[in-house]
């Protein structure tokens, strides 16, 4: 009897549905079946991350492949292109009972092949009303080798988590090969199957886990870059790392179908990626980083910890940084200054929602423009040796460091304006918080605790989610340094002005 074979949700329901309809009115052509199926078979299998078949693609064959892989019969192709369906007659029915002894098992060579349970011969038949024979390991060996009746099945793994890493020697060097557009694809399969050991030709069942594959400074394009993608994704190939930079080809068109690896039907995405020395400019970058940023927000996390963010290498291209802020502030998506995990001294931007870190991109630096009466960040690419210190570190540096009297944080890598500064907000360095009400918080705010007026403090930093840290002048609090989000803040600096005039 067809079942389901990959497992995704309402899978079984649709291949009932289809039994039910054969049943009813008797063999069906493929094309009927497709035109009553075909919204349910793309919403259930196509979008499923348990199938092998491409959520973007229509009329490839995938419904008559899946229709085979279930165990429907499909006739040989008539009049150019119909084909029957049908359920196959060779199915065997349950049997109403068992021996007569009930504990006693047929012997060995006895049992008839359409009679035991295919799950049970997996190990995996969970049904404890099942209608099939659960015979001893044993003679359902022997009644499976002396009968051919019993068609292979193909088994598929499960996904692995998305925190599992590959080996590192599972990589696929190609840096330097001086790859094309036309041959980017069987290059890579060919490596692959080397890399893996694999016989004969890959397969999307393979489930190949590399730890990063290298097409760094070669000669394809975008073309290359949207086959190379299409070639990954129908495969179902996992990858660590894609290191692409100085390949001068690849423009809007490649950082857009890299998007495609973290689609949310994709297997788990790439932790890095280095798309340096390209010509990817705004549009291209906007998209590639919407894309990431939209994937890492459904990421598994470790506990009560966040999945670590993605690491994305997008220095030295043509983009404006600031239309790139402005991008991904329509799509909700925010920037703050971070710390590069691969490089303690040296600082980058992320990319968030208002929580966790969803993308961190290096190299990037924040300088803000005081003619901007909005305080708005401008992004500038610099390289490694280039980079310049914040510039909270240099007003330390430059009057003679903290107070005594505000102790730095050391663990929140913050530390405290001098008390006897004259700085004002519109000095201090911008981050993205705001107080309920939408003012930007900076270091210097007068805030007070929402609606609480006795309760008032100073902005004294931001740690590194971007979270302020106050010190409380008055309130339960007075004396002591917490950090608040933005939402039970409300600056009063500006009322307290505007009421002294």
């Amino acid at each position: 009897m067809p079942a389901a074979c990959f497992g995704a949700r309402g899978e079984s329901e649709l291949v009932n549905d289809i039994v039910k309809l054969i049943k009813n009115s008797g063999r069906q052509e493929v094309n009927s079946l497709s035109a009553q199926f075909a919204t349910r078979f793309n919403a259930k299998i196509r979008a499923s991350p348990q199938t092998p078949y491409g959520v973007d693609k229509r009329n490839d064959g995938s419904f008559k492949k899946w229709l085979v892989h279930c165990g429907f019969e499909v006739s040989s192709v008539f009049d150019k292109n119909k084909a029957y369906v049908e359920i196959p007659a060779t199915h065997h029915k349950a049997p109403e009972r068992r021996h007569a002894a009930h504990d006693s098992w047929p012997a060995v060579g006895e049992v008839d092949v359409g009679q035991i349970c295919r799950e049970w011969l997996r190990g995996s038949c969970t049904y404890k009303n099942c209608k099939f024979e659960h015979p001893p390991l044993s003679a359902a060996a022997a009644a499976g080798s002396e009968s051919s009746t019993l068609p292979p099945e193909e088994t598929y793994r499960p996904e692995d988590p998305w925190h599992a890493a590959a080996p590192h020697n599972k990589t696929i060097e190609l840096g330097g090969w001086r790859v094309r557009d036309g041959d980017i694809v069987d290059t890579v399969r060919n490596e692959l199957i080397r890399v893996f050991g694999l016989r004969g030709s890959l397969r999307p069942d393979d489930a190949l886990h590399a730890h990063s594959l290298n097409l760094q400074a070669n000669e394809f394009g975008d073309a290359g870059a949207e086959a190379l993608v299409e070639f990954v994704v129908a495969n179902r190939i996992r990858l660590d790392q894609v290191r692409l930079f100085k390949n001068p080809g690849l423009s809007n068109r490649a950082a857009t179908a890299l998007g495609r690896l973290y689609a949310e039907d994709a297997r788990a995405p790439p932790k890095e990626l280095h798309l340096t020395h390209c010509a990817v400019d705004t549009q291209g970058a906007a998209d590639l980083l919407i894309a990431i940023a939209r994937r890492w927000r459904t990421a598994e996390s470790r506990g009560s910890r966040p999945a670590k963010p993605a690491y994305v290498r997008l220095d030295n291209n043509p983009f404006s940084t600031a239309d790139l802020e402005d991008r991904l502030n329509a799509a909700q998506l925010f920037f703050r200054k971070g710390q590069d995990p691969m490089n303690r001294h040296r600082t980058l931007c992320e990319v968030h929602a208002g929580g966790p870190t969803l993308i961190m991109i290096p190299q990037l630096e924040i300088s803000h423009r005081s003619s901007s009466s909005r305080g708005r960040r401008q992004w500038q690419a610099v390289g490694a040796e280039e980079s310049e210190r914040s510039t909270l570190d240099k007003y330390l540096d430059d009057s003679g460091g903290p107070s005594p009297s505000l102790p730095s944080r050391g663990r929140m890598g913050v530390q405290a304006a001098p008390a006897s500064s004259s700085m004002t907000p519109a000095e201090a360095p911008v981050d993205s918080a705001a107080d309920c009400t939408g003012k930007i918080l900076t270091i210097g705010s007068k805030v007070q605790y929402h609606d609480d007026s006795s309760w008032l403090g100073t902005v004294v930093g931001f740690d590194h989610k971007g979270v302020s840290l106050v010190d409380w002048q008055y309130g339960q609090k007075a004396g002591k340094r917490t950090s608040a989000g933005g939402r039970f803040l409300r600056v009063v600096e500006e009322e307290e002005q505007e009421e002294e005039e």
